[in-house]
């Protein structure tokens, strides 16, 4: 984003040509401001925002609290407590092993690690350390431009842990890590198949990171005898920019230059015998902006180019082997309309995503974006159906429903057994 500074002080009550430098500078200390404005346009911002400026309590754009929108009562839960959440805890502590659950301030961890209804104690493992390389701006994860790096022991270690903890279905994510040159798919992988050694029964998700769109890296991943390849697009189209870091478009954004350059050059070459090379050269680079598909995605900006990073990352698994199941999430409450959330769910669709859940974005310090909207469960009831009725196989729809949610981990088991039998029967 490029910014432009503004600097509007007071005028001075003395004399342009000798003015008391120390006084002066005292009082722009106390009376200047400072205000950026955007070159780029953003989403409408709320009333209780301008009130307060673009940049409430200084904390920059789109953070802080908004006065007018309340935290409901349908979003008040009790402090995780109770006999199995401290065994659970307690275990995970002594094996140090790393969990979403924690990192992230899962609203859900009391239920998931009490079992919930069945009595069946959940929680999903984070492999390649605490630390992630970016800063999404919804995310509590701490961050780090260079984090410690891997323990070549995690990925066994991590499945004698969860082997010994009998649980049947395991959810494994990761933070992402772009400097690791195969942004931890390998790790990724030798954690997967080190736990199906151990348990072969064992059905094990991946919520995963885009891997910076490297393709090789997300087939590496999927080959690994997972059973749900899970990433999530977060937000909608027009919402990826703010949302997420730069990096998750920076794949396509390197393609979408490389070819829109190499094009440009070519075509000027062979025009040059012509005229000018210069003059021909802006000339067809300026046809090829207002003509081509990919101009679109440098005109309207980063957030298209993100998008489609996530979704060739989830389409390249999908077809890398037969009966993957795919999984993607979306968080509602930061500013998205009904009709960019419908696009969203059509573009997932359209790659044959199986799964998708839905739940509320909750700001975990006003440093971080501000909820625009609290969704009712009445709305996330409706957006429910609607994903089933377009074609998805399962849709986890609610305020405190997360990617990593156990509410359809019972499906997902079925799901898994029955494209087994499918597989098997065709192989057969």
């Amino acid at each position: 984003m490029i910014h432009q500074c503004i600097y509007k002080g007071p005028p001075s009550p003395f004399p342009a040509s000798n003015p008391p430098h120390n006084r002066t500078r005292k009082l722009k200390s106390l009376s200047s401001s400072v205000r950026c404005e955007s070159h780029l346009e953003l989403e409408p911002k709320s009333p209780a925002l301008q009130v307060g400026g673009p940049y409430p309590g200084g904390l920059g754009p789109h953070t802080g609290r908004d006065p007018n929108v309340k935290k409901p009562g349908w979003l008040r839960q009790k402090a995780p407590q109770g006999d199995k959440y401290e065994e659970v805890k307690e275990s995970l502590s002594r094996l140090k092993l790393n969990t979403v659950c924690e990192e992230a301030q899962c609203p859900n961890i009391g239920e998931c690690w009490n079992g919930g209804g069945d009595g069946i104690a959940t929680a999903t493992i984070m492999v390649l350390g605490d630390t992630c390389t970016r800063g999404c701006r919804f995310c509590a994860v701490k961050t780090s431009r260079n984090p410690p790096p891997p323990d070549p022991m995690e990925p066994y270690n991590t499945a004698e842990a969860i082997a010994s903890w009998g649980v049947d279905y395991i959810v494994l994510t990761s933070v992402d890590r772009d400097d690791l040159p195969d942004g931890g798919s390998g790790h990724f992988a030798e954690t997967v198949k080190a736990m199906k050694r151990l348990k072969p029964d064992i059905m094990v998700e991946c919520l995963t990171s885009d891997f910076r769109g490297d393709l090789k890296a997300v087939s590496t991943l999927v080959h690994s005898g997972l059973d749900v390849f899970a990433h999530n697009i977060e937000t909608v189209k027009r919402l990826q920019r703010i949302v997420r870091d730069p990096r998750a478009g920076s794949g396509m954004f390197y393609l979408s230059a490389l070819i829109l350059t190499t094009y440009s050059t070519l075509y000027s070459i062979t025009k040059s015998m012509e005229g000018g090379f210069v003059e021909c050269f802006q000339n067809n680079l300026l046809m090829f902006q207002q003509n081509s598909g990919i101009a679109k995605y440098f005109k309207f900006g980063h957030h298209y180019l993100t998008s489609m990073q996530s979704l060739s990352v989830l389409k390249h698994a999908k077809l890398s082997k037969e009966g993957m199941i795919t999984k993607s999430s979306i968080m509602l409450g930061l500013g998205e309309t009904d009709d960019e959330l419908k696009e969203a769910m059509a573009d997932l669709r359209a790659i044959d995503v199986d799964i998708l859940t839905l739940g509320q974005y909750l700001q975990p310090t006003p440093l971080h974006l501000t909820v625009k909207e609290y969704v009712t469960p009445e709305k996330f009831a409706f957006w429910k159906e609607y994903g089933e009725s377009i074609g998805f196989r399962y849709v986890a729809s609610g305020p405190l429903v997360r990617s990593s949610y156990r509410a359809g981990e019972l499906f997902v088991k079925t799901m898994v057994k029955e494209r087994a039998k499918i597989t098997s029967g065709v192989s057969g």
